[in-house]
């Protein structure tokens, strides 16, 4: 008789930290992507310094324990423009992908069911 071998059934989280060792640079990537997108979404809390209060006597300070990463030539916090603006960036993209998901998804689904006269229409439609 012929054995079978049962793979083992591996955790969910050994699986993904057994990837991120195997693909280093894709892992370091996406903790960078997660760590900006968090950053945009705690902004307020992060933050100290409305983004676009301007504080005069402080022009182009150097980087302290007060401002993180100075000021600008208008006085304002530089750490809290960029996460602030980080917030607006990461809106932007939510849309984007919402309306081309809108956009895409009714097209692939006619392309897909209604056979190659309409694959021929939407690509010269589109190209």
């Amino acid at each position: 008789m012929s054995e079978i071998s049962l793979a083992k059934s591996r955790n969910g989280l050994m699986n993904g930290l057994r990837w991120g060792i195997e693909h280093p640079s894709i892992a370091i990537g996406g903790f960078i992507v997660a760590l900006i997108v968090l950053g945009a979404l705690f902004a307020p809390w992060l933050s100290h310094y409305d983004p676009y209060d301007q504080d005069l006597l402080n022009i182009l300070s150097a980087p302290s324990a007060e401002h993180w990463l100075g000021t600008d030539d208008y006085g304002r916090d530089i750490f809290s423009r960029i996460i602030y603006g980080a917030r607006i960036s990461l809106i932007e993209v939510v849309v984007s992908v919402a309306l081309s998901l809108a956009m895409g998804l009714p097209l692939g689904i006619m392309a897909a069911l209604c056979g190659k006269a309409s694959t021929t229409s939407l690509c010269g439609l589109w190209m």
